[in-house]
């Protein structure tokens, strides 16, 4: 199992290093460019959504991204201290309904739904640890 841990502040220009310390981490171990990309896609996601809303405060908080590579799967798991908040919890937005009859928000979780195999939230020790998985092709 190959494991890297990466720490960024809740700032918008955190992200781009947490970009390229995935996809460095990634690429050293010869994983598709389309299975790196979607990786940092779903990060990238999860990240800027705490960033921009998991916090009622002006404080310098950190957001701990940890990468667990096996054979068969990668794992991803965000952690941070912002408020409690499961993005599970909240209903996928109905395709069938138009823009100006959906309710705001959604998208983002389908979207990780979409990217990952599984996806998982729990609240620990007043942190919220969500949990991206995605297996690797055969």
């Amino acid at each position: 199992m190959s494991h890297c841990m990466i720490r960024i502040r809740n700032q918008m220009a955190e992200l781009s290093r947490s970009g390229r310390e995935t996809a460095e981490f990634l690429e050293v171990r010869n994983l598709p460019q389309a299975f790196i990309r979607n990786a940092n896609l779903g990060l990238e996601e999860v990240t800027s959504n705490i960033i921009k809303y998991g916090y009622d405060d002006e404080r310098e908080h950190w957001i701990e991204i940890t990468l667990d590579l096996t054979a068969s799967e990668l794992t991803i798991v965000v952690a941070d201290d912002g408020h409690a908040f499961n993005p599970l919890d909240h209903p996928e937005p109905d395709p069938t309904r138009s823009l100006d009859d959906r309710e705001p928000g959604g998208l983002g979780v389908a979207f990780l739904r979409h990217l990952f195999d599984e996806v998982q939230y729990r609240r620990e020790v007043q942190r919220n640890l969500l949990t991206l998985r995605k297996r690797l092709s055969a």
